[in-house]
């Protein structure tokens, strides 16, 4: 029996960690449900659900069945399976069928495969939330993967009692993934394109696009992001809709594990430190040095990339400015795989200059954190940031951001130019490796000014990331779709 104060969340994801986490995501789906369920754990119930994949099938986690149901699509019928994860904080239930069992990966890459389960995932959220006859207040959705969730919703609480009131929020972590590909999967399965008029007719049948007109609230995942995506070329050819969301439309940053991501405690790094004692900070800076083979001088600075490796991200932009300060005095670590001419620049430029260059071309958390905590200055020169963890990470291990000023960078980022006293960073305009070049050569140059560059380290990391900021924002954004919830169901019970 559901309690008239309790107020009923089902988070709808591709992955959430420790499950399943292949990016930001992962994190989003995985952290965000617990901090919002520790703000009031009595009077909140929060939910997760997600595919349940081959790479998870694999793990052998052993979740229990709840119960069987079936998908009723113009194909035929596909039957689905209900599991819950039971080593876990918050109910984690997965969803099992042959368009899920058939596709090895989390993401293929193949618009058809990933349509197919994803689409089918989407449609069998709804059933599941039936079977388990768990009444949710508002349904979560994250990107094009779960978003057509939410356009199915808005159709069935129209017609099936159950889902009245029911509300959708749809968190968008990056536009221009949208779906496209989908179309004959959806036609197939039996989904209806948007009737929404204010969408452009090629997007009413994208699931992106179609879970944005159908929610209920959507959040970007940064105030900045939210920002431009009203604007071309950051809303992807939807900025005359994203327009009409209004107060529709709001931006929370993401958070990041404040307790995983703590110098003072961190396993794998070579010394604990602090904002109040920084001293750990140069032996880890002179075991990143030894590690990448350069010489251990602590007055050398330390630029650092973490990062998939991909044009988005300003990898070209950073190693172009890099080739162009070979006569200034700095090392520069680069750890992250990606697009194979990325790759093979950055290692070559690594062979030139083994002296200062070292690149690791591989996927590694204990070397990542390695360079967070050994490194001075992180470059983030990203074409389009909607959020951005990296950033808030390095400052954590007061690793001093670079950035371009878009999105969440410029959200969570002080640049020293504009604020000396309180600045964490660093801050530059326009997307050109010349820009960025001019900014790291002032960033070198204010790391001579020893006292000015440890009093933003320190501010840097007395930074509050937690995900208990962005819980906050979320709850109250929930709380606001609930009081609509509950009176329409008021309403459509008289």
């Amino acid at each position: 029996m559901k309690k008239e104060s309790e107020l009923r969340i089902l988070m709808v994801a591709a992955e959430a960690s420790p499950l399943i986490k292949i990016g930001g995501l992962g994190d989003v789906a995985g952290v965000l449900p617990k901090a919002i369920k520790a703000l009031n754990p009595t009077a909140i119930d929060m939910r997760v659900i997600l595919p349940y994949h081959q790479v998870l099938k694999q793990k052998n986690l052993k979740p229990k069945l709840l119960g069987s149901f079936n998908l009723e699509a113009l194909s035929g019928v596909i039957p689905c399976q209900l599991f819950r994860y039971e080593d876990s904080e918050i109910p984690v239930y997965l969803i099992s069928n042959s368009c899920i069992d058939n596709t090895p990966g989390v993401y293929c890459g193949n618009p058809a495969d990933d349509a197919m389960k994803y689409m089918s995932f989407s449609m069998a959220v709804l059933e599941a939330a039936k079977l388990l006859n768990w009444k949710f207040d508002v349904l979560h959705a994250n990107d094009w993967h779960t978003a057509v969730s939410l356009h199915l919703l808005r159709a069935r609480r129209k017609t099936d009692p159950f889902f009245a009131g029911s509300k959708g929020l749809l968190t968008v972590h990056n536009m221009p993934y949208n779906g496209w590909g989908s179309q004959a999967t959806m036609k197939s399965l039996g989904i209806k394109q948007s009737t929404n008029r204010k969408l452009p007719v090629w997007a009413r049948f994208t699931p992106l696009a179609m879970g944005l007109a159908a929610a209920d609230k959507v959040v970007a995942v940064s105030k900045g992001y939210a920002e431009e995506i009203l604007t071309e070329p950051f809303a992807s050819g939807l900025s005359a809709f994203t327009q009409t969301l209004g107060e529709k439309l709001t931006g929370i940053v993401n958070g990041i594990d404040t307790a995983s991501y703590n110098p003072a405690t961190d396993k794998h790094i070579a010394a604990w430190f602090s904002s109040s004692d920084l001293s750990g900070k140069v032996v880890c800076k002179q075991a990143l040095q030894k590690l990448a083979g350069f010489k251990t001088v602590p007055e050398i600075p330390i630029f650092s990339i973490v990062s998939r490796l991909d044009n988005q991200k300003g990898i070209g932009l950073a190693l172009d400015a890099i080739s162009k300060m070979i006569k200034q005095d700095w090392q520069f670590v680069l750890l992250g795989t990606g697009a194979k001419e990325l790759e093979v620049q950055a290692a070559e430029l690594a062979e030139e200059h083994p002296e200062k260059v070292a690149c690791f071309i591989r996927f590694d958390d204990g070397l990542s954190r390695q360079i967070y905590a050994g490194a001075d200055i992180l470059l983030m020169p990203s074409m389009y940031e909607p959020c951005g963890l990296s950033q808030m990470i390095s400052m954590r291990y007061g690793n001093l951001p670079l950035a371009h000023a878009v999105g969440g960078l410029k959200d969570t980022i002080v640049d020293y130019s504009t604020h000396p006293q309180i600045a964490t960073g660093f801050l530059f305009v326009e997307a050109s490796s010349k820009a960025l070049r001019k900014s790291m050569l002032e960033s070198l140059s204010l790391f001579k000014k020893k006292s000015v560059w440890t009093q933003l380290q320190i501010n840097a990391m007395e930074n509050n990331f937690s995900w208990s900021i962005s819980a906050g924002e979320y709850l109250a954004t929930y709380q606001s779709l609930w009081k609509d919830a509950r009176f329409e169901r008021i309403t459509h019970a008289s």
